[in-house]
């Protein structure tokens, strides 16, 4: 099992470089194809975002597709993808998002939405946190669709 280490918060830039770069970021494959959250019509087939994670997102999904099942997951809308890369600020606004640096992703944004308790099924968000990922759930501004490399 590929597991990250996640970086502190303070020390992203010095590890990652400056956020919207895109530098070492990969694409690699989706072990199942994922509706998009903003236009459930359109589907995304490649996962984008930086070399750190990359592997690890693609493995955890891996073990979302074995342990659910393809029939599953669509019928339940476990394929619902928020995205990674998004060279924005936080919600806050007082600095970026992790996902300018292509670290973060957001899955199941429907059942994690920011500030909502989460119904995310406990294996999605064990499969991620297994990995290394921080879980925007256990924060207290509740961010449950959030599986980050950096620890805020």
């Amino acid at each position: 099992m590929i597991k990250i280490k996640p970086v502190p918060i303070n020390e992203i830039i010095k590890v990652f470089g400056q956020p919207g770069e895109q530098r070492d970021f990969v694409k690699r494959v989706f072990p199942f194809p994922l509706r998009l959250s903003y236009d459930k019509t359109a589907v995304a087939y490649n996962f984008y975002g930086h070399k750190y994670i990359a592997d690890a997102v693609i493995e955890a999904f891996e073990d979302i597709r074995e342990y659910y099942g393809l029939s599953f997951i669509k019928g339940y809308n476990l394929d619902i993808y928020g995205g990674c890369f998004a060279d924005r600020m936080t919600v806050s606004g007082k600095r970026k998002s992790v996902h300018a640096w292509g670290l973060a992703i957001d899955y199941l944004p429907d059942m994690g939405a920011y500030n909502k308790p989460s119904t995310i099924p406990y294996h999605i968000v064990k499969a991620f946190t297994d990995r290394g990922f921080v879980w925007g759930g256990d924060w207290q501004s509740k961010d449950g669709m959030h599986f980050s490399a950096i620890e805020e």
